[in-house]
């Protein structure tokens, strides 16, 4: 798969979700339904489709922080984000026929030295991945059903930020 025909790629439903093993929390909250080994290796980590996009280094994304290496990974998608709280996290439709999302919100968490991400679905819970190989859930640490990230366990992981994402445009 060619990396800018990524940005057409992106489903954003939690039930129709095909490739739990090949991809992580990141992909999930971008909505990026492909195994991580059709796009590149460490794709899934967060900076590297930027820097492929961009034809720059791999080595690049350790001198940025994890809100930069996002953007850079945004940019590549063309898709904007805007900082918001979560209780003004919403999903917002076309308003076509197709009724696709367009814009959606995902949560960060950082540990340190790793992150984890969230997206919010339209039943108003907050879904996330713990990694390959796991399921999709919208469950944390406790076995509660998370409503609002900001309040939710999730170990070692601590709430950071919540985005809106919006796609600029479509591929």
């Amino acid at each position: 798969m060619k990396i800018n025909e990524l940005n057409e790629h992106i489903s954003l439903t939690t039930d129709l979700w095909n490739n739990e093993v090949s991809t992580n929390c990141y992909a999930f909250a971008l909505g990026l339904d492909i195994p991580e080994k059709e796009i590149t290796k460490d794709a899934y980590q967060v900076g590297i489709l930027g820097c492929k996009v961009f034809n720059l280094d791999n080595r690049v994304i350790n001198l940025l922080s994890y809100n930069d290496r996002l953007k850079l990974d945004l940019k590549a998608l063309k898709i904007s984000l805007k900082e918001i709280d979560p209780k003004d996290a919403v999903l917002i439709k076309e308003e076509d026929e197709s009724g696709s999302l367009i814009s959606w919100p995902i949560a960060l968490f950082e540990d340190g030295i790793d992150f984890h991400f969230m997206r919010k679905s339209n039943d108003g819970i907050w879904y996330h991945k713990q990694g390959y190989e796991s399921s999709i859930t919208g469950k944390d640490s406790l076995g509660e059903e998370i409503t609002n990230p900001k309040k939710c366990h999730l170990g070692k992981y601590k709430y950071k930020k919540t985005y809106q994402l919006t796609f600029n445009e479509r591929c």
